[in-house]
């Protein structure tokens, strides 16, 4: 099955980055590219009053709306601009990226863990490049924040869980070198976590 042409790739492990069939997509709004990200993450459709609340918590109900409107105007502009008009749907009280166009590296690591074997465990290690979303912040907006920070522990605590599994499998096979290099970025990522714990 070839890629669409107005496929649309999201890489949250480190640097996000947003493709448009494998041209960047120019989104300059900060909160038009959060929300982009964590429809891409979430992978399901959201209401309109919980995406206003999650960026515009901080404001009235009317102006999040309204805000909202603008980054889902920001966001249709961005997508017109490089010939994708069906990737963003949202004609309804529901918001979502249209599941065929989308690509994410966040959903494909979640669902290589879920099946578990080595080969997908493999997998899903080349895609961790990062802490989800590195670098990414967006001001004015402490629930979205909340949910940030909350997704980069979970994916994290995955991808030791991972690595201890690789590690182990390593050891069973009396791969040493293996085992010690998973070991190391086991190591490596401890640190992190605890840092992250503690703010």
């Amino acid at each position: 099955m070839g890629e669409r042409q107005d496929q649309l790739t999201v890489r949250l492990f480190g640097a996000p980055e947003i493709r448009i069939a494998d041209q960047p997509l120019r989104l300059h709004h900060q909160k038009a590219r959060a929300l982009l990200y964590y429809l891409a993450a979430s992978g399901r459709p959201s209401t309109r009053d919980y995406l206003a609340g999650l960026l515009w918590s901080e404001t009235l109900e009317g102006n999040a709306r309204h805000s909202l409107r603008s980054s889902l105007y920001h966001m249709r502009q961005a997508f017109h601009a490089q010939g994708s008009n069906e990737i963003l749907l949202g004609a309804s009280e529901q918001i979502a990226l249209h599941p065929a166009a989308l690509v994410c590296d966040v959903a494909a690591f979640r669902q290589l863990v879920a099946e578990g074997t080595e080969e997908a465990l493999l997998a899903a290690l080349k895609l961790y490049q990062g802490p989800f979303l590195q670098g990414f912040t967006v001001a004015d907006a402490p629930l979205f924040e909340e949910w940030q920070r909350f997704e980069a522990d979970t994916l994290a605590s995955m991808y030791l869980g991972v690595l201890r599994t690789l590690a182990a499998c390593a050891q069973e096979r009396q791969e040493w070198q293996r085992a010690i290099m998973y070991t190391q970025r086991i190591i490596q990522l401890e640190p992190w976590r605890k840092r992250r714990s503690s703010t």
